[in-house]
């Protein structure tokens, strides 16, 4: 599914969006707390995990956050959204 740009939204439209986009937040926010910090930790330490595993559990939060500024250049380059 693709969205065409539009130059103006209705006052329906955006509330609908600012809906959307603090539904995402919380969802968002939710995984995050479950799946990440010391949670996750202490499940790969119950696996065993090595030292190196830790670190590199902990690194790729920061690095996967790194990938939304190229994303943020596609998305105004090519002015085409698509639904996650």
């Amino acid at each position: 599914m693709q969205f065409a740009v539009k130059d103006t939204l209705t006052e329906e439209e955006i509330q609908s969006g600012l809906g959307a986009v603090i539904k995402d937040g919380l969802t968002t926010q939710t995984v995050v707390t479950l799946t990440g910090g010391v949670s996750l930790v202490a499940f790969a330490l119950k696996l065993g995990a090595s030292n190196t595993i830790i670190g590199l559990l902990a690194a790729v939060p920061p690095l996967a956050q790194l990938m939304q500024i190229p994303a943020i250049y596609l998305i105004e380059k090519y002015l085409v959204r698509y639904p996650p």
